[in-house]
């Protein structure tokens, strides 16, 4: 009895291998495949038409915009948990890469990028996984400042409300655990270590695309987990263009591969505000006191972030372009504070109406207050060497006399 049991599987595992079973090709070359239907109770339905790329329903502004407007209809919670729900905060923005399609943004402060192609457009063959992960490498090196201004202009331009990134999170998913400083905190690292959700949407997800998936190696240092997701369309009724039914499915999901552990203090990683903090105090504790006055009083300003990089910098929102800011003066972690009047007039250049003595002017009230020679193009001075009020007085008339300029040209 053992031995036929043994010849029966042995027969139809050879029967399995020698006849394929995924679809049948018909006499006139055409492949015979299930449809999908739309069932009653009682048996009886509609059989749905799968839209082919030959048939341009819809372009990807469409899918884009629907996408903006419809998150959910992504199983971004198969994905990963921690990204939903997730609401919009970009459309069409731009980075250093490119213009990302839609970006999101979860309660738990990880930022969703999402890039759709339509499998027509001969990008989605070749480039749309390679542009994706550029576009996630390039808002790595964004601060929580800058994405706050652009989800700032996405929200009055498409939501048509004026809020700050953490309001709209709140106001959209309910109170922020930990509160605002945490959610800062959150998002803040998450831009800093590349952890992203990147996903690409298209209609049709084809093998080759799978294999590009092989690009994010180039990106190793950065957290990024990817996905391929198909959204296929079907006609609902014969003949008609609409209404159409939408179904997601999950192609690929390649999670971030583990890398080495950050070092948070190495060179060309930005440091978190409270990291600087820590530093200075273990630098130079006499100093740290007068200089975290001198950065308190500047958050207070209207138009001016405080921004930690390697260093922290007061920056200043240009006008006519606040999306671009130039750095007024920054602290080292040995409490020396710098001021590079070139660097400030290159920056400013753009700006309409301004005028070259006002940078002059700057450069000379602070290499007096600095006790800076004329052939030094970075001006530098240790904080306690230096006269703190005469130093912010010389900082907020050059601030004004610019912020009058942006007034003037408006």
């Amino acid at each position: 009895m053992r031995i036929n049991s043994v010849f029966t599987i042995f027969c139809l595992t050879l029967a399995i291998l020698a006849f394929p079973s995924a679809s049948y090709s018909l006499s006139d070359g055409t492949n015979a495949e299930a449809f999908s239907y739309i069932m009653e109770e009682d048996g009886s339905g509609r059989k749905l038409h799968p839209i082919q790329e030959k048939h341009k329903i819809y372009n990807e502004a469409w899918l884009q915009n629907l996408l903006r407007t419809r998150p959910e209809i992504l199983p971004v919670a198969d994905i990963d948990p921690d990204c939903w729900p997730m609401i919009p905060i970009g459309y069409e923005m731009s980075t250093d890469a490119g213009r990302i399609d839609n970006l999101f943004i979860s309660h738990t402060g990880r930022v969703i990028l999402v890039e759709t192609k339509l499998w027509q457009n001969p990008q989605a063959k070749r480039e749309v996984v390679a542009q994706a992960i550029d576009y996630a490498s390039s808002l790595s090196a964004w601060t929580y400042d800058e994405l706050n201004i652009a989800a700032k202009k996405y929200l009055k331009k498409y939501e048509g409300v004026e809020s700050d990134l953490a309001d709209w999170v709140e106001k959209q998913l309910g109170p922020l655990e930990g509160g605002r400083s945490s959610f800062t905190e959150k998002v803040t690292k998450n831009l800093r270590a590349g952890r992203f959700l990147t996903v690409v949407v298209s209609d049709k997800i084809r093998s080759p695309v799978f294999k590009m998936a092989d690009y994010l190696d180039k990106y190793s240092n950065l957290g990024i987990k990817f996905a391929l997701i198909e959204l296929r369309g079907y006609w609902t009724e014969k003949g008609a263009d609409w209404p159409l039914l939408i179904v997601p499915r999950v192609a690929i999901i390649r999670p971030c591969r583990p890398c080495k552990p950050c070092k948070p203090y190495k060179k060309n990683i930005p440091l978190l505000e409270e990291e600087f903090w820590e530093l200075l105090k273990h630098n130079d504790p006499d100093s740290y006191k007068k200089t975290k006055g001198i950065f308190d009083y500047y958050r207070k300003k209207d138009k001016i972030n405080i921004v930690p990089m390697q260093n922290l910098h007061v920056k200043l929102r240009i006008p006519q372009d606040e999306r671009n800011q130039v750095s007024v003066f920054y602290v080292d972690k040995k409490a020396k504070l710098w001021v590079c009047p070139n660097v400030i007039a290159g920056s400013l250049a753009t700006l309409t109406g301004f005028d070259s003595e006002t940078i002059k002017d700057y450069d000379k009230k602070m290499r007096k207050i600095m006790k800076m020679p004329k052939k030094r193009i970075k001006l530098s001075c240790q904080i306690d060497e230096m006269d703190i009020e005469q130093f912010k007085s010389a900082v907020d008339e050059f601030v004004k006399r610019i912020q009058s300029v942006g007034k003037t040209s408006e």
